[in-house]
């Protein structure tokens, strides 16, 4: 299916519609990933609390002691590893990033050479269009010529008749 074929359809690879109530309508901002943070979605302000806080001052016994010191110990422990995840997560999303941009990037270029493809197809139809008057001529100079050339064709039949009914008399 070529770029002509396309772009009849309502809607071309979903970015570009030739519907004149919707193309070309910059003032709709396009949709961000789900979850990502933009002004209308500010997010929440969620506080990470490893252990539950006292909202008060208070005495902690021996086992209760020991049992807080061994969990902000696994916590410090994989402090390091969480560091990782986020980095991995952060690279993640900058090639995500990247991808989207690049890709951006294509279909601006690929709107870009539909345009000029079309551009061309259209020169040549034009072109086509413009020696019609030619064919047209040529088409009555054809006609002309079979009309000419049947006349003379009768004509030459009427004698040959002609000519039998003497000799046949």
């Amino acid at each position: 299916m070529g770029y002509l074929a396309l772009a009849k359809k309502d809607s071309w690879f979903g970015f570009i519609s030739n519907k004149k109530d919707k193309g070309g309508d910059l003032t709709t901002r396009p949709d961000t990933p789900d979850g990502a943070l933009t002004p209308d979605n500010p997010g929440a302000i969620v506080p990470l609390r490893s252990m539950p806080v006292p909202t008060e001052p208070r005495y902690f016994d021996k086992l209760t002691a020991e049992a807080l010191h061994t969990i902000a110990q696994k916590k410090k422990e994989m402090l390091p590893s969480t560091k990782q995840g986020y980095e991995a997560l952060g690279t993640a999303s900058d090639c995500d990033a990247e991808v989207v941009a690049d890709h951006s990037n294509f279909q601006i270029k690929d709107a870009g050479n539909a345009l000029s493809q079309a551009q061309s197809q259209a020169g040549v139809k034009s072109f086509l269009s413009e020696l019609r008057p030619g064919y047209e001529e040529i088409d009555a100079g054809l006609g002309f010529a079979s009309e000419k050339a049947n006349k003379r064709i009768d004509w030459i039949e009427q004698d040959l008749d002609e000519a039998m009914e003497i000799l046949a008399a």
